[in-house]
């Protein structure tokens, strides 16, 4: 099945249709770092081209990265250090625009579970170092 991934940096946008960790499409837009409307707005723009770009398969679901505090629930950006954001509900807005389920995670852990992918069973800790 495919999903979709879409990283927030501080100049760009960047997203993914995938299947099976295999990147079958990608995009990319700048960043309106300083609008926190225009950024949502371009987060949607980037899933809804990614989901018109899979050829009617079904996508399951979008997961977000975004460098920054995401609360516990996975629901809010607390503080993004980047961006304008500050205790911003992302997950609830952008899964108002696009009818998918919705994962939001800061893009460190993001970055570590994709790494891991694969390799669940060999490994009982995985470490991940950004810089």
């Amino acid at each position: 099945s495919l999903a979709i991934g879409v990283d927030i940096g501080g100049t760009k946008i960047a997203g993914a249709l995938v299947r099976d960790g295999e990147i079958l499409q990608r995009t990319r837009v700048e960043t309106p770092a300083e609008d926190v409307g225009a950024i949502v707005e371009a987060v949607t723009t980037v899933i809804q081209d990614l989901q018109g770009k899979a050829g009617g398969e079904d996508v399951v679901g979008a997961g977000i990265a975004c460098a920054g505090l995401v609360d516990a629930a996975g629901e809010t950006i607390l503080f993004a250090p980047n961006l304008a954001w500050r205790d911003e509900p992302l997950k609830a807005k952008v899964a108002a625009q696009v009818d998918l389920p919705i994962r939001l995670e800061n893009d460190a852990n993001a970055a570590a579970w994709g790494e891991s992918s694969g390799t669940v069973d060999a490994f009982t800790s995985v470490a991940s170092i950004s810089g």
